[in-house]
């Protein structure tokens, strides 16, 4: 059974913990070694609707196709405030987040 389920792309998808417990589990021989790279996405153009790269980031942070137009204005009201909550700002006033990367190395 997998992690989690996409019920609004209708498919699963695996978490890197997931594959991390698994492999430990069924692979015991397999040696595993994690590596979390620290990293930072602007988001600045997430909170102009006419922004085109603003709109392609927003639909690939929550996985929904043309976010803007697929939900309500609440949901999106609601995902925008969210956003805001955890963002930083830098000296140029730009909104950040932080976005780190997880790579499982596997090796025998």
């Amino acid at each position: 059974m997998m992690e989690k389920y996409c019920s609004h792309q209708n498919h699963w998808y695996l978490t890197s913990d997931y594959l991390e417990r698994n492999v430990a589990l069924r692979l015991p021989q397999v040696v595993q070694t994690t590596i979390i790279q620290p990293g930072v996405c602007n988001i600045t153009e997430c909170f102009d609707e006419e922004s085109h790269e603003g709109n392609d980031l927003l639909d690939f942070m929550t996985q929904v196709h043309c976010f803007r137009k697929n939900v309500s204005k609440e949901i999106s009201e609601n995902v925008l405030s969210f956003l805001k909550n955890g963002i930083a700002r830098n000296s140029s006033g730009d909104c950040l987040i932080s976005w780190d990367s997880k790579y499982l190395i596997m090796h025998k």
